[in-house]
């Protein structure tokens, strides 16, 4: 299998079907890079793709169906980016990415997570939002992350837990939250 590194070489965007044909392709590093927005059909039908390293850009946008068809996706990094919000359909199941396990959200600029916000990662492990500017956890915005087992949130901006944003993770085997300002914990 194949490594596509195209780190550190001040890319600012990619077309849409700069990746078709690379079927062998296991690994796509686009890490420390200046790429602004995922383009929908960005990553599609890339069978053998275990991995995407996206970190260190100015992401703020993810088109919905970036990320398509990526049945062996594993691991998604996304950290030191400058996402503000997701809309929520970035990684839907009917894309496809359902295999994923990892995904690090950290160093972004959240400050909200909606309800089914990861509606389809069903098989995701480890959720990394850590250092953030999370100040809202919608009721049921993990639903359906039954495998979930790592939740890092710390350094962010939350003052209170409710039980409901909880909904559905039972194998939950860290949570991290520190560095955040909570008063409140519902049971």
């Amino acid at each position: 299998n194949t490594v596509y590194d195209c780190s550190n070489l001040n890319i600012d965007s990619i077309d849409t079907n700069t990746f078709n044909g690379l079927n062998n392709v296991r690994l796509i590093d686009l890490g420390k890079n200046q790429i602004e927005v995922l383009k929908s059909g960005t990553f599609s039908n890339l069978d053998s793709l275990e991995e995407i390293k996206l970190n260190e850009n100015r992401i703020s946008l993810i088109e919905e169906n970036s990320f398509q068809n990526l049945k062996n996706l594993r691991i998604l990094h996304l950290f030191l980016n400058s996402l503000a919000s997701l809309n929520g359909n970035e990684f839907q199941l009917s894309n496809n990415f359902d295999s994923i396990t990892r995904l690090d959200l950290s160093y972004n600029q959240l400050t909200k997570l909606k309800a089914n916000q990861f509606n389809g990662l069903f098989n995701l492990y480890e959720l990394n939002l850590y250092s953030n500017r999370l100040n809202s956890l919608e009721a049921n915005a993990l639903f359906g992350m039954s495998n979930l087992g790592i939740l890092s949130m710390g350094q962010n901006n939350l003052t209170s837990l409710r039980k409901e944003f909880f909904t559905g993770i039972s194998k939950l085997e860290l949570l991290n939250l520190d560095k955040n300002q909570i008063e409140s914990i519902e049971s």
